[in-house]
Parts: structure tokens; C-alpha cells; sequence
């Protein structure tokens, strides 16, 4: 985790996965801190991915 951002009801984490860097939307407050390692993984169904040239959806 490199930042956590709380946004009123939600708090966007930023961080890394290797070589890139990623966000993750919670949907209420999350006890995460910058430095703290999380698991990760990933309901296909519920992923939203971005070009990042564009900011357009794939």
C-alpha cells in the first residue's frame, strides 16, 4: 500500500503489483496503511480496467 484515500463513503487505496501500479475502491472505511502488504484477488465480474493512455474502458 503506498496511499490510502478516504473519500466520504469510500477509500481508494493505491498501490503495486510488481511493475504496476493499482487501485482498489472499497466501499466503506478499510484499516489499511501505507506500507501495509494485503492479498489480492479478483472477481472478474466486478473488475473495471482503463486504458492508460485514453482513461477509455477495455
Amino acid at each position: 500500500v503506498d496511499v490510502v484515500e478516504p473519500t466520504g463513503s469510500e477509500t481508494h487505496v493505491y498501490g503495486a503489483i510488481g511493475a504496476d501500479t493499482v487501485r482498489a475502491v472499497f466501499r466503506d472505511r478499510v484499516p489499511v496503511r501505507p506500507g501495509d502488504l494485503l492479498p489480492v484477488s479478483v472477481d472478474p465480474g466486478n473488475i473495471h480496467l482503463f486504458d492508460k493512455a485514453t482513461g477509455l474502458p477495455l
